[in-house]
């Protein structure tokens, strides 16, 4: 047994002096698959995060993180990366651990939904993560046309609620509700 702990940055942030709290985390977590208890950490540094010393690539930069902020651009490749990450490296009876922050946060509950309703796929089937989201979303927007089919009441709710163009809705997911 291991401890696969996520974190998620959020977009437009700077590796420098004033850090998110995320990245802090990251820092301090012990990262090891030698000594017991085993743990995996992997951190995404969220859209326009990381610095390019090249101006084009700057610019290049700036254009996505701003598509970001505009549109939830990059989303997906987020979710999946941190999908991808846990299923290459999931083994039954792990514990998995989701952080994030702003964006991150976002990324990290639509993760949790996306587990939840589909589960970890195969490492060999993993070129299949791409559609297993498809089909998330979709069942999503399904539910917000229709309402879910049962409406449990939850005793404990955290996290404000986000919208992205074009992401699922997390509100009715318990799953994502705790994440």
């Amino acid at each position: 047994m291991k401890n696969i702990v996520i974190c998620c940055d959020g977009t437009g942030n700077e590796i420098s002096e004033n850090i998110s709290n995320v990245l802090k985390l990251y820092r301090v977590l012990r990262k090891t698959g030698r000594t017991e208890p085993r743990q995996l950490v992997f951190y995404d540094p969220g859209v326009g995060t990381l610095a390019r010393p090249d101006p084009w690539r700057k610019l290049w930069q700036d254009t996505i993180t701003a598509l970001g902020l505009l549109t939830g651009y990059g989303l997906d490749d987020n979710v999946l990366a941190t999908y991808e990450f846990l299923v290459q490296n999931y083994s039954d009876g792990d514990d998995i651990y989701l952080f994030g922050f702003s964006r991150g946060a976002y990324t990290v509950r639509v993760l949790a939904g996306l587990i939840h309703k589909i589960g970890l796929i195969s490492p060999q089937q993993s070129n299949l993560a791409g559609a297993g989201l498809a089909a998330y979303k979709q069942f999503s927007s399904l539910r917000e046309q229709h309402g879910p089919s049962l409406d449990p009441k939850l005793l404990l709710q955290g996290g404000a609620e986000e919208s992205e163009q074009g992401a699922p809705a997390t509100r009715d997911d318990q799953a994502a509700q705790f994440a």
